[in-house]
């Protein structure tokens, strides 16, 4: 089998040049960056939405655990006027109406001790 001398264009295109293998190698290895530049855009993506997603439910939990807070304190009001009301026990009404107060809440401008 006869070798290539390299000089002349291998009449059957099995032989590579140096350089156009270099250029090969130099193209592969900008398209490897290139591929490794975008892959590191995406991760940076997906910390951010990450980080992002965080302080949402972060943000959502406070905001549930303020709603949660803020039921409660409509549910007591709603037993302490329920209790001004209707209780018969003046001592209970009246720890009542000294909770609402305390609590600074006034059924009217008018509200003072049943009597």
């Amino acid at each position: 089998m006869e070798r290539h001398n390299g000089l002349e264009q291998d009449p059957e295109g099995a032989f590579v040049y140096h350089d156009d293998a270099q250029a090969t190698i130099a193209a592969l290895q900008a398209r490897v960056k290139e591929l490794e530049a975008k892959v590191e855009l995406q991760e940076t993506a997906v910390r951010c939405a990450g980080h992002a997603l965080d302080e949402s439910r972060e943000t959502h939990n406070r905001q549930a655990a303020k709603i949660r807070e803020q039921q409660e304190q409509l549910t007591q009001l709603q037993e302490l006027v329920r209790v001004y009301f209707t209780e018969p026990d003046p001592h209970k009404w009246t720890a009542a109406y000294r909770a609402l107060k305390h609590m600074g809440l006034t059924l009217d401008a008018t509200l003072t001790e049943r009597g």
